[in-house]
C-alpha cells in the first residue's frame, strides 16, 4: 500500500491511498518530468515497477492499445479525484470515513490512523470518535 501526500508549511497532508494492483504517480512528475509538490511513499513492504516517462510516451506513440489503456487509467483517476473532492464538500466526516472503508475495508489495519485523518481532513481525535460510534 502507498500513500500520496503534499507538504504545506512543513506539515504532511495525505492526498491519496493506493493498494495492490493500483497505479500511483505524482502528476507533475508524470506529465512534465519535474519534481512535484506531491510525494508517494510506501506504507508497507511493496513490490513496485517503474516506467520512465520517456519510455511511457514512446509506448503511447507507437501502440494504440497502450495509449488507450493510459487514457482509461487517467479518466478513472480523474473521476476518483473529483468524487473525493465532491465528497469533501457534501459529506460529513463520518460519511467520508464510511466511503473510505468501502474502498479500503482493511485500511485501519494497514495505515497509520494519522494518515487516514489527514486524508479525511479531520483530527485524529475526531477519527477516533467516529470509529467508536461505528
Amino acid at each position: 500500500m502507498t500513500r500520496s501526500y503534499c507538504l504545506v508549511d512543513g506539515k504532511e497532508h495525505t492526498t491519496w491511498f493506493s493498494k495492490e494492483g493500483d497505479i500511483t504517480f505524482g502528476l507533475l512528475c508524470l506529465y512534465h518530468n519535474k519534481a512535484g509538490f506531491e510525494f508517494v511513499e510506501t506504507v508497507e513492504p511493496t513490490l513496485a515497477y517503474s516506467v520512465p516517462i520517456h519510455v511511457l510516451n514512446e509506448l503511447y506513440d507507437t501502440n494504440i492499445e497502450i495509449a488507450n489503456w493510459g487514457r482509461v487509467i487517467h479518466q478513472e483517476c480523474l473521476l476518483a479525484l473529483q468524487c473525493v473532492r465532491i465528497d469533501n464538500l457534501t459529506m460529513t466526516a463520518k460519511e467520508r470515513y464510511e466511503a473510505l472503508l468501502k474502498t479500503f475495508p482493511d485500511i485501519c489495519q494497514r495505515v497509520n490512523l494519522g494518515y487516514i485523518a489527514s486524508f479525511l481532513g479531520i483530527s485524529i481525535s475526531t477519527l477516533s470518535r467516529i470509529r467508536a460510534e461505528l
